[in-house]
C-alpha cells in the first residue's frame, strides 16, 4: 500500500502549550480548589487575625497561579530540549500514512503500526496520535500536503477499528 496521506508538521512553542493543556486539561479542578482553599484560609485569618491562616491561603492562592501556568513553563522547556536534540531553529517533521505511520524528523524515525494506537485527540491546531507505550506523535492539523483532514477522519477510523472515537 502506498502513501495515502502525508502531514508536514512546522511546531512552535504555541503548539506544545496546546499539548500540555490538552494533556493536563484537569488541570482547573486543582485550580479551583486550591484557590476555594486560599481564599478559606484568606477567610479564617480576617475572622481569627491568626498569621498562619494568611500565610496558607496566600501559599494556596500562589499555587493555583503556578499551576494556571504550568502548560507554558512546560511547553518552553520541551520545546528548548525539542530544538536542542534537532539541532535546528524549527522543530520539521513528515508523518506518512501507509501500511503503518511513519513519523520522520531530522535525527529520528518513528513506526507505528494502527493496531497499536491508542487514543486520538482532535484540538484546535493539532491532531495527537497516542500509542500503546503512551508516545505521543504531534500532528499539525492544517499540515496535510496529501490528503485532507476531513479525508483523514474517515481513514483514521477505518485503519483503527480498535478506537472509540467520536462521530465526524
Amino acid at each position: 500500500m502506498d502513501t495515502q496521506f502525508v502531514v508536514q508538521s512546522h511546531l512552535e512553542k504555541k503548539h506544545y502549550v496546546e499539548f500540555y493543556r490538552r494533556v493536563w486539561k484537569k488541570r482547573w479542578i486543582w485550580i479551583s480548589i486550591y484557590l476555594a482553599a486560599g481564599f478559606l484560609g484568606l477567610l479564617l485569618y480576617w475572622a481569627n487575625q491568626r498569621t498562619i491562616w494568611m500565610i496558607y491561603g496566600c501559599l494556596m492562592i500562589l499555587y493555583a497561579v503556578w499551576i494556571s501556568f504550568r502548560p507554558r513553563q512546560q511547553a518552553r522547556k520541551t520545546f528548548k530540549e525539542k530544538l536542542a536534540f534537532e539541532g535546528g531553529e524549527k522543530l520539521g517533521s513528515t508523518t506518512k500514512f501507509g501500511d503503518v505511520i511513519v513519523d520522520e524528523s531530522v535525527r529520528q524515525s518513528v513506526t507505528v503500526p494502527y493496531d497499536k494506537v491508542e487514543k486520538i485527540h482532535i484540538t484546535k491546531e493539532l491532531i495527537l496520535l497516542v500509542d500503546v507505550r503512551k508516545a505521543v506523535l504531534i500532528l499539525d492539523k492544517n499540515g496535510f500536503t496529501k490528503g485532507t483532514f476531513e479525508e483523514f477522519l474517515p481513514f483514521i477510523q477505518e485503519k483503527c477499528p480498535q478506537l472509540n472515537l467520536p462521530k465526524w
